[in-house]
């Protein structure tokens, strides 16, 4: 019986795959196998691509930029540098007033939920990202925790956004009168 070991490092997770050729078998050992989803062999038994449900939790170093009230810029130290600085967030499961909206209603309520965020960011002591997934601009889309608070669901309380429709449809600007 011919077995192949692989050990590879793949986002925190060490993970230690045994593949028998004959039996067609293959084992798993190692932390974080919960978040487990696919694994793509090769025909020569060699890992191809390797799939987790998650991307778990991670705590933000810093803050470097707040663009809107839903984009942030931040370092993650846990990450190595070519794919955890500078990384754009967006704050999911919420739609915020546009700063480069056509009304000037929607332009002041951006700039005010923008300056909320600033200061609510600002006087934090811990920033974590949880429910990380990909967005569609290859930045990431995350549930945004600030000291343990989810910062959407404040944006959502104070006014500053509101829930997405199915059409992602909100009107932040007031009907003008024909």
């Amino acid at each position: 019986m011919k077995t192949r070991l692989f050990s590879f490092f793949y986002a925190v997770i060490f993970l230690t795959i045994s593949v028998s050729a004959n039996a067609g078998t293959i084992n798993f050992e190692g932390d974080g196998l919960d978040d487990f989803d696919t694994l793509l062999l090769s025909s020569e038994g060699l890992p191809l691509k390797v799939n987790f449900r998650g991307y778990g939790d991670v705590l933000v170093s810093r803050v470097t930029a707040i663009n809107s009230a839903q984009h942030l810029i931040v370092n993650i130290d846990a990450y190595p540098p070519i794919i955890g600085r500078k990384v754009p967030v967006l704050i999911s499961g919420i739609v915020v007033p546009q700063l480069n909206a056509q009304c000037d209603g929607e332009r002041k309520k951006a700039r005010i939920a923008k300056e909320y965020v600033m200061d609510v960011i600002h006087s934090a002591k811990v920033v974590e990202l949880k429910n990380i997934e990909r967005a569609e601009t290859f930045g990431i889309s995350a549930d945004v925790y600030v000291d343990d608070t989810n910062l959407a669901e404040r944006l959502l309380k104070s006014g500053y956004a509101s829930k997405p429709d199915e059409n992602n449809d909100v009107t932040w600007c007031e009907a003008r009168p024909s």
